[in-house]
């Protein structure tokens, strides 16, 4: 059975073993037979990791040839429109036309939400086709609020600036949020059951937390959690959520949020952010 928690770090896997045919074998065979399918399973968000892992083994004609399948079954989920990643695609490899050709049919169908504006957008950004970037991200923006709205501004005014995002200043203040990769989420909740409500109970919940709460802060960069230098903290007592707080003030920032267009995920999948935990927002 092929699992949600699969598709999220295909990627990472698929580079771990250095090859991809493996991964990209036994996500297809989940696509093609909902009997090998485990829980959270996604058709779209599998399809979209396998040309992801295509893409990072110097193979775009089966990245583009997975997309356009996926486009010509309609595969799709709440989250996921495929087209607004073909669309996407097409601007990345210089296709300009058949980009724009995708994306007016995604929008002619009424599909086309804020996230997808977004990856579109991005997409048009790296390609130099700034005047079209700021056109996609405000009618974004119009589409929705809060904390991705204000992504779409930022990166509508930076598109305008004609400059990509600026690299982040070294920081000597603590980092915003607490993020417990996978392995050291999964030994936190073990070891202290009460840290679920915190945390999130599990490793999807806790990824949903960090990039929501990423996405309220004035100034959005993580550290990086280590259970063993957290239960030296504790000192044997229960945590709580401002024993939590005090072991944050004394991590450096690991990284700053959100990642540029095609940058690789915070929540080290090895799938790029737009792809991954972006949706979780």
């Amino acid at each position: 059975m092929v699992t949600g928690d699969e598709i999220d770090f295909a990627v990472r896997d698929a580079l771990d073993a250095g090859a991809p045919d493996a991964t990209i074998a036994r996500l297809m065979a989940a696509v093609d037979d909902p009997a090998l399918r485990g829980v959270e399973f996604s058709v779209a968000n599998a399809m979209l990791a396998v040309s992801e892992v295509q893409l990072k083994f110097g193979r775009p004609a089966d990245a583009e040839a997975t997309l356009r399948r996926a486009v010509a079954d309609d595969v799709r989920d709440e989250d996921v429109e495929v087209l607004a990643y073909l669309a996407a695609f097409l601007a990345d490899t210089g296709r300009s036309e058949e980009a724009t050709r995708e994306w007016t049919r995604l929008v002619d169908l009424g599909r086309a939400g804020a996230t997808e504006h977004q990856v579109y957008g991005e997409a048009l950004e790296a390609a130099g086709d700034l005047d079209a970037a700021v056109a996609v991200y405000t009618a974004g923006q119009a589409l929705t609020e809060g904390g991705l709205a204000t992504q779409l501004r930022k990166a509508a005014d930076r598109a305008r600036a004609g400059r990509p995002t600026a690299p982040a200043p070294q920081r000597t203040v603590p980092p915003t949020v607490l993020f417990w990769p996978k392995s050291e989420h999964t030994r936190a909740v073990a070891t202290w059951p009460t840290l679920k409500d915190d945390l999130g109970a599990d490793w999807d919940d806790h990824r949903t937390l960090v990039e929501r709460a990423l996405s309220r802060a004035d100034t959005p960069t993580y550290g990086i959690a280590d259970h063993n230098a957290f239960a030296v903290r504790t000192k044997g007592l229960p945590p709580i959520g401002t024993t939590l707080s005090s072991y944050l003030r004394t991590l450096p920032v690991a990284g700053t949020w959100p990642p540029e267009g095609g940058a690789a995920c915070w929540c080290g999948s090895g799938q790029r952010y737009k792809r991954c935990c972006r949706t979780r927002g």
